[in-house]
């Protein structure tokens, strides 16, 4: 034995001892080099070794005594347990068990899983991680080629930055976390891609707990890709994922989203730049559950989100979601959506266990009664289930050729304006937020009309809290969206409780700036929306628009500079519209803010102005069907073309105090 030797430790560094010295980073006891006695070439020397001594120094991993470099030196201590050999950490001697002696993380090479990139080594992968359960592994720089693993509980990875993980050629994922705890990928600025023609995720969770994923940058397949998600958080055997943190790194060309949500509660997504997805649903961030119940508590902030085939973030059937400080631009599709979906409600016959919505979020009507307007719906109760609410807002279904009453016939959605508490469940519907409710009905539609989902014609989804609730998006810049299709750099609908502040919004060419319509307790406040009058495309969008809602607050906001109105709303029934500051709207609509419809409504202290190079033929606009409403203190000097377009307000028994027009006096 020479009176010097070389080692390494974890990660790779050369260690020279002198003969006195003694070796104590490499597990709980020190061992005297005196004590090292044997030495071998190679791993498969240590295997083909009849003696028995207590330590062996192993060179080399492989034959070649070069190719993993310093990882391949090590040193064993002979075992008096039998175990497997698996080829890194348990090596079978002759006549032994010999086991590596080692402090800290598990290093890959160890098990000579291979650097270049050359050699599908996802057999070793699965030894190493099924070993190095409960404990840390360490990837060191350079290309490496497997399949599908599946990490075990309690495991940390951890990559150099230069680290390149290449999934397999029609391959599965490159990871899956299924139903395992306290997994943990510190990428440090690796690169995880996956194969064009896999057909799954490029990583997977599902029903993982207490898992985190830092710093890894996954690409997918791209656009001539069969692949799927960069990232999936969904259901596991018997739950779904919990308290999970994405955070840093990346997402792009995935082929289906670049971060797909589909069960879990409790998961952060902090910091991701998402480009660059493609195909279908082809957002940056779906948050879309497959079963009801199975998304909450999801916080999406400080995301880079540009360049997607359709949404930048969009929700489905998801509760309690914050969407914050993200910056999102250039999707071909809305900004940042939320909404309850239709087909989620659908199947054959509407009540089967498929359908993500409860049972009770879909009604079946019994009857139309003609004299009194009455509708009899099914009002269930019970765990799970909501009953029916004013405000309510419902949407009909027929099938077999069944038709509703004509006075139904005129929109899609209606709005619960009177519960009758009979055992039938009977309601009331209104055309908006108590306003126009329908009384009686010239007939009774035509078709077979139950109580009893499976044999009617005719039912009707229910919008309630738990389909798509409890959405904040705040403080987010949200600009250039909606190249090709969509609503509103910022789209919620059939919706309850959204509130929608402090975001940076432009208007895009082809959709209004924030858009809102079948939303149940809607908060629009202090948000800036800017437009570009300079565009020779420039159409009739909004800087704000309010369709169909209930229970609306508009407040607060800056608005300058959109072609169409600077805010829109529609019905303004109980609505409290103050404090907001519309500058130049309406160069195209010739409304600057056009208010119609409704009862009861406030609107109070807001600032309308106008430039004489684009100005709109009206300031201030409620429409005559706007009655029993307060209007205070609005200021709209030099909004409109004149004194009497400046401000309008002519409905009945509205109470009109204080408000200032064109030409600076007061009404």
């Amino acid at each position: 034995m020479s009176s010097k030797i070389k080692l390494n430790n974890n990660q790779g560094d050369i260690i020279t001892l002198e003969h006195s010295d003694t070796i104590s980073s490499l597990g709980s006891r020190v061992i005297p080099l005196d004590n090292i006695t044997h030495k071998v070439s190679t791993i498969a020397e240590l295997r083909a070794m009849t003696e028995r001594p207590e330590f062996v120094y192993v060179e080399a991993y492989d034959d070649s005594g070069s190719t993993y470099g310093a990882f391949g030196s090590h040193f064993f201590k002979r075992s008096f347990v039998v175990e497997a050999d698996n080829g890194g950490t348990v090596i079978q001697s002759v006549n032994d068990t010999y086991e590596l002696q080692y402090d800290g993380a598990v290093n890959v090479k160890w098990f000579g899983i291979d650097n270049t990139g050359v050699t599908d080594d996802t057999v070793k992968w699965t030894a190493l991680e099924t070993y190095a359960e409960g404990k840390r592994i360490f990837v060191p720089n350079g290309t490496y080629l497997k399949d599908r693993t599946f990490p075990k509980s309690n495991t940390t990875f951890e990559f150099e930055s230069g680290v390149v993980i290449n999934t397999v050629t029609g391959g599965n994922n490159s990871w899956r976390l299924t139903d395992v705890q306290d997994v943990h990928f510190i990428g440090n600025g690796c690169t995880i891609n996956r194969d064009a023609t896999g057909t799954s995720a490029n990583f997977k969770l599902l029903g993982a707990i207490n898992c985190s994923v830092r710093d890894v940058n996954f690409v997918g397949g791209g656009a001539v890709g069969a692949g799927d998600d960069c990232i999936e958080i969904g259901e596991g055997t018997t739950q779904g994922c919990e308290n999970i943190v994405i955070q840093g790194g990346s997402c792009s060309y995935g082929k289906r989203n670049g971060i797909s949500v589909i069960s879990g509660k409790n998961i952060l997504i902090d910091g991701v730049h998402i480009h660059n997805v493609d195909g279908s649903p082809g957002a940056g961030i779906d948050v879309e559950a497959n079963v009801y119940n199975k998304i909450s508590k999801i916080e999406i902030r400080n995301c880079n989100i540009h360049d997607n085939s359709t949404y930048g973030i969009v929700g489905v059937f998801s509760d309690d979601v914050y969407v914050h400080d993200n910056i999102v631009y250039n999707n071909n599709a809305d900004g940042i959506a939320c909404g309850a979906g239709g087909t989620q409600f659908n199947s054959a016959d509407w009540t089967s266990a498929t359908t993500v919505a409860r049972y009770q979020d879909r009604r079946a009507v019994a009857s139309f009664n003609t004299i009194n307007g009455w509708v009899g719906a099914i009002n269930g109760s019970g765990v799970g289930v909501n009953g029916f609410k004013v405000g309510t807002i419902v949407l009909f279904n027929t099938r077999n050729g069944a038709t509703l009453p004509a006075e139904f016939q005129s929109q899609t959605r209606w709005v619960v304006s009177e519960i009758s508490g009979t055992s039938n469940g009977e309601v009331r519907l209104s055309k908006g937020y108590d306003y126009n409710e329908i009384t009686s009905l010239s007939d009774a539609g035509t078709g077979t009309f139950t109580n009893v989902l499976s044999t009617t014609d005719c039912s009707m989804v229910a919008y309630n809290e738990g389909q798509s609730s409890n959405w904040r998006i705040e403080g987010n810049t949200v600009f250039g969206n909606n190249k090709t299709s969509g609503k509103g750099q910022i789209n919620v609908g059939t919706s309850v409780i959204v509130s929608v502040k402090n975001n940076l919004v432009t208007v895009g060419k082809i959709s209004q700036g924030i858009h809102a319509e079948y939303v149940r307790v809607l908060d629009i406040s202090n948000n800036t929306v800017i437009g570009d009058l300079t565009n020779t495309t420039l159409t009739i969008d909004d800087g704000i628009a309010i369709g169909s809602c209930v229970e609306v607050k508009c407040s607060g906001n800056f608005v300058q500079d959109t072609g169409g109105e600077g805010i829109n709303i529609n019905p303004v029934s109980h609505a409290v519209v103050e404090n907001n500051e519309v500058v130049n709207c309406g160069r195209i609509s010739l409304y600057s803010v056009k208010l119609n419809d409704g009862v009861n409504a406030r609107i109070n202290t807001n600032t309308v102005r106008g430039w004489a190079k684009y100005p709109g033929t009206y300031g201030l606009y409620t429409s005559s069907t706007i009655t029993n409403s307060i209007v205070k203190f609005n200021d709209c000097k030099e909004a409109g073309d004149s004194v009497a377009n400046s401000f309008v307000c002519a409905g009945a028994g509205n109470v009109k105090t204080d408000n200032i027009v064109y030409d600076g006096t007061l009404v």
